[in-house]
């Protein structure tokens, strides 16, 4: 209700927009006989029109004048962005199902969504935004509630929340200050996450959307000092949100019984402390990262009681990225190493793992972009343990992605190309998705695309081989 409310406030601030503008050009016709000279006789017109009452034109002219003012003053210190989204889904290669169970055939995705943000400014130094979203899917009310599980309909049907809310601020020429909910991106790769850990991720849809849209804010604390070309940021989270997995019943659920998931409490003693020192130079940019963070993949664990909880277990990073730029080429790596993993099989011993990227990005063809990047995880004195179910842990896991991006028509129509390997040679599964946007005009545009599960060795890809799929948004934006 409360995003309902500031997307109205949003439609009446519209209007208020478009009244300023036809002031703003009136006061422009008002003003611009002053940028001429005047003669005496111009003078003395002037003067005389101060012997008589004011008419109701001088009025009107008076008060466009102060809305004007007021409009500007109104525009730096506030302004807001949103959209409204048709967002639909349909599955192309799900069998019958067997009975008793969710029959994922054809439509899975009949969504509108609502997005509003607000930035305010209060001074030169100090500025805050606030945004907030709201989703329901009436899929499931055209296929039938009643074949859909409880936690799908919880987790999938409808939700609404506050995004972005912080506050930002200077305390002194080299000091800045945020406090909020709020993303941190770290690293370099727009695939994997290697040093990427602040923000936990929305697991729900395995491949459909990009990690850039799929971060989850949190409350946090974050302290920038500038030294030249150096930025040195200290990070305090205070938040701990429920992990955004697949449900219980969805076809991206990878388990056959449902799992509770154990969510680490907000206190004090489960803040956590996050540090980066950045360094960026003329044709390169360095960082190092370091960071204690509960780990979003979570694993299975045994309770006191014998029963069966997700868990998400406390990790120690510290790592590094470094990017060059060379020409028309981006060549970028990450690495990192971090410490506490845990796993069903083997839940008294702390496991190291390392992870690597290389890529490159390439932009010397007209109105193309093309990235490769590589990633592996290696876990230090593994044991054939962590192979069984349910863990399925190898020694080595490598990740390859390969991204295309191409503009036609003027930047009317972008094609978005990704594939993404598990192995070496993509024999533990893959996955590709395309997609092409066609901005009709300023405000509208529509996004066709698909996406493709490709099986092989790993669990993962055999459990949503069937969730070949297409996709059609629509989206107004304001």
């Amino acid at each position: 209700m409360r995003c309902l409310l500031l997307i109205f406030l949003s439609f009446l601030l519209s209007g208020y927009h478009q009244a300023a503008f036809s002031q703003q050009q009136s006061m422009d016709d008002i003003l611009s006989g002053f940028e001429e000279s005047s003669s005496p006789s111009d003078i003395d017109q002037l003067l005389d029109g101060f012997d008589e009452p004011t008419d109701q034109t001088d009025n009107q002219n008076v008060a466009s004048k102060k809305v004007d003012i007021n409009t500007q003053s109104f525009s730096k210190t506030f302004d807001y962005t949103g959209f409204f989204k048709l967002a639909t889904t349909v599955n192309m290669a799900h069998k019958a199902p067997e009975t008793g169970d969710t029959d994922h055939r054809g439509l899975s995705r009949f969504r509108g969504e609502s997005n509003i943000k607000f930035n305010l400014r209060f001074s030169d130094t100090w500025k805050a935004r606030i945004s907030a979203y709201a989703k329901h899917d009436i899929s499931y009310l055209i296929n039938g509630r009643d074949q859909y599980t409880d936690d799908v309909l919880e987790c999938n049907e409808s939700e609404n929340e506050w995004h972005e809310v912080y506050l930002q601020g200077t305390l002194t020429p080299q000091l800045d200050i945020w406090f909020g909910r709020k993303i941190i991106a770290w690293g370099t790769s727009e695939s994997f996450r290697v040093v990427d850990v602040i923000n936990p991720i929305d697991y729900r849809e395995f491949g459909m959307v990009d990690i850039e849209d799929l971060r989850i804010p949190l409350v946090l604390t974050q302290l920038n000092y500038y030294a030249g070309q150096w930025k040195l940021s200290g990070i305090l989270v205070h938040e701990n949100r429920k992990l955004k997995i697949a449900p219980f019943g969805s076809d991206y659920y990878l388990g056959d019984i449902p799992v509770p998931t154990a969510v680490p409490a907000n206190t004090l003693k489960n803040t956590l402390f996050a540090a980066a020192v950045t360094g960026r130079f003329n044709g390169w940019d360095i960082s190092f990262h370091s960071a204690k963070y509960y780990k979003d993949i979570p694993h299975l664990e045994m309770t006191d009681s014998a029963n069966m909880i997700l868990t998400q277990c406390k990790l120690k990073m510290i790592g590094s990225t470094l990017a060059v730029v060379y020409g028309n080429w981006l060549l970028k790596s990450e690495l990192s190493g971090s410490h506490g993993h845990l796993f069903f099989n083997m839940p008294e011993k702390n496991f190291y793992r390392i992870d690597g990227m290389i890529g490159f990005e390439y932009s010397g063809v007209k109105d193309t972009n093309i990235s490769f990047e590589m990633m592996n995880q290696h876990v230090f004195n593994h044991d054939k343990k962590l192979l069984y179910v349910p863990d399925r842990m190898k020694k080595n896991t490598i990740q390859s992605a390969f991204r295309l991006s191409k503009t036609f028509f003027n930047d009317r129509l972008s094609l978005n190309t990704l594939f993404i390997m598990f192995g070496s040679v993509g024999q533990h599964g893959m996955f590709q998705r395309m997609s092409f946007q066609y901005d009709w005009n300023d405000s509208i545009n529509m996004t066709f695309g698909s996406v493709f599960y490709q099986t092989g060795k790993s669990y993962l890809f055999q459990t949503i081989q069937d969730n070949d799929r297409v996709f059609f948004d629509m989206q107004y934006s304001f």
